[in-house]
């Protein structure tokens, strides 16, 4: 039977583009290329917050109890107690992990526009308005910017075209990828 992975983003609207394609890369990287991946779109949650209170609501586990690894994608600026919250929510036959993106999910896709950027990755990793910023004026003038999700989906597929400088630049992801093993691992015992 096939991996089943429930996706849950603070916002499904744009974060979903990034997301489902990273996802996609994160289980091939820990030896699960077949696995099915649905982004939570419904109920939709709208930040932090609401993300929390989904994933903590019985609703979501009666409909996606079939998806044994949930993966929570929280903007690092917002993110806290997570692996509380992992804890209190992982129980039978789910299992939580949480990637808090540093400083946000937009970081991921910008990896690919570096060179095009006035700022260091240091600075962008660091940076405390990054979508609004940066982000959203670049996604404003790349060509892409028309399609469905603005131009999020080709510029993570940029990214992802080189998986050893993403490693290196977003270690966040090196211990999901450690993490989804684990769990995986444990889940077979």
């Amino acid at each position: 039977m096939s991996l089943r992975v429930l996706v849950i983003p603070e916002d499904p609207k744009n974060n979903g583009y990034t997301l489902e394609p990273l996802v996609k890369w994160v289980l091939e990287e820990a030896g699960r290329p077949r696995a099915q991946i649905k982004v939570l779109s419904s109920p939709r949650t709208r930040g932090y917050e609401s993300a929390v209170n989904e994933l903590r609501n019985p609703l979501l586990h009666d409909r996606y109890r079939d998806h044994s690894l949930w993966l929570f994608f929280p903007d690092a600026d917002l993110a806290k107690g997570l692996k509380d919250l992992c804890n209190a929510v992982s129980r039978s036959p789910v299992t939580l992990l949480a990637c808090a993106a540093k400083p946000e999910i937009e970081i991921y896709p910008l990896l690919s526009e570096l060179g095009r950027l006035d700022f260091s990755w240091g600075d962008l990793r660091d940076h405390a308005r990054l979508k609004e910023d940066v982000f959203e004026p670049l996604l404003l003038r790349h060509p892409a910017h028309r399609n469905a999700g603005g131009g999020r989906r080709e510029m993570i597929a940029e990214t992802l075209k080189t998986p050893e400088r993403l490693k290196n630049a977003c270690p966040e992801l090196m211990e999901l990828i450690k993490s989804v093993k684990n769990a995986l691992e444990d889940s077979l015992k």
